[in-house]
């Protein structure tokens, strides 16, 4: 029998992962993204595909180069991620 573990150890993601991906969890944020771009805000979502700094790092530094005029993280508990919204709140950024 096919799980979602061996899924995921088998792509290389987490389980939280297939699991979004296979009840389409994503689409509800692409949905709420269009919804905000009739106000004139246009909104990239970047995916992470495993909760770890090797794979978070390079998404935050895409983050970074891509300069936004303002950011939506989610709270994880992260190194990668406090040294990112400490770096970033030194920045005049709303």
């Amino acid at each position: 029998m096919v799980t979602i573990s061996k899924i995921a150890e088998i792509a290389g993601v987490s389980r939280g992962t297939v699991d979004r991906v296979l009840n389409n969890r994503y689409k509800a944020a692409r949905e709420k993204a269009k919804e905000l771009e009739a106000f004139g805000v246009s909104v990239k979502l970047y995916l992470i595909k495993e909760l770890s700094d090797r794979t978070i790092e390079p998404l935050l530094a895409q983050v970074e180069a891509d300069a936004p005029d303002g950011i939506a993280i989610l709270p994880l508990q992260m190194e990668s991620i406090a040294v990112f919204i400490k770096k970033w709140m030194q920045k005049t950024y709303p």
